[in-house]
């Protein structure tokens, strides 16, 4: 049993997945700053890996972001770009 939590709220919150994430996990992450210098730094290499010609396309930017941390992120919503990055016909 966790101090200072009742055997009701106790089994509730173990009994959904995310919020046993949340009790159990999410508590690592407490330097989101250095989270996100580390997501950055993660797609910065990833994007610098691309050969001339090849297409950025947003899962290549969320698997780089989701390889970060530890444990692993467990969600990444890609916002920008909106769609894939093709190189022009030029």
């Amino acid at each position: 049993m966790i101090p200072g939590m009742d055997e009701d709220i106790a089994s509730r919150v173990y009994a959904d997945p995310l919020a046993r994430w949340f009790v159990t996990e999410a508590y690592k992450i407490a330097d989101t700053a250095a989270l996100a210098q580390n997501v950055k730094a993660a797609i910065v290499a990833r994007v610098s890996k691309l050969v001339h010609g090849e297409t950025l396309t947003r899962d290549m930017i969320k698997s780089a972001a989701m390889q970060v941390g530890e444990p692993a992120l467990q969600l990444c919503n890609v916002i920008t770009p909106a769609t894939d990055v093709a190189p022009s016909a030029n």
